[in-house]
């Protein structure tokens, strides 16, 4: 770093004070000054190099927000609620031989409805062949799954109520109302033809049962 030189000439008339880092210039303005006047108070001296203090690094102190207490949130699990199934109709069984036994439990289980005072009012009281007909094909359905049925076990079954009615008469109403039944085969004569309700025939003896009157 450069010394920097510093004079002050003082007389009864004037002051001057004069500051370079020239020494020569510095030098040569005395002499000249010194000429001009007797009376001059002088003094050169370096000026002192003053080193600034650093300035004070202040730190913001750090404030910490309080941590938050975490919250336990408690999930309980729905149990969904299982939806209803359905009871699916008897799977038809290869033992089924139309038996008088077999005959009998048919009947067992119209006696045991809970719809047997509709079924004695709205079909074993009325006249109508074909509801009697779907009765028992219902009811074989319920006990024993969806069987091929022949006249003759329909006529068993009936006969056990006193509604017995005669195989021809049988065939030919299950004939007339063939979207209520579905036959095994094209029926031919001297052929015994089974017959299996259909689903129209289900729904058809269903709303029967379902009347008042």
């Amino acid at each position: 770093m450069e010394e920097l030189y510093k004079f002050k000439i003082k007389t009864d008339q004037f002051a001057i004070e004069l500051e370079s880092t020239n020494k020569d210039f510095v030098e040569n303005h005395i002499v000249q000054l010194m000429k001009e006047s007797k009376s001059v108070t002088m003094k050169v001296s370096p000026a002192p190099v003053t080193t600034p203090a650093p300035a004070p690094v202040i730190q913001a102190p750090v404030i910490q927000a309080p941590a938050k207490k975490a919250e336990v949130v408690e999930v309980k699990a729905k149990t969904p609620t299982p939806a209803p199934v359905p009871t699916p109709a008897p799977a038809p069984t290869s033992t089924f031989n139309m038996d008088a036994a077999e005959a009998d439990a048919v009947v067992q289980t119209i006696l045991s409805s809970d719809k047997l005072r509709v079924i004695k009012k709205n079909v074993l009281g009325k006249a109508n062949q074909l509801n009697k007909i779907l009765m028992v094909f219902y009811f074989t359905n319920q006990q024993y799954g969806n069987q091929y049925l022949t006249t003759s076990f329909v006529e068993r079954v009936l006969s056990r109520f006193g509604k017995k009615i005669a195989k021809s008469n049988l065939g030919t109403k299950i004939k007339n109302n063939s979207t209520f039944f579905i036959a095994d085969s094209v029926p031919k004569r001297g052929t015994a033809t089974k017959y299996q309700v259909s689903e129209k025939g289900l729904q058809q003896f269903e709303e029967v049962l379902k009347k008042k009157k």
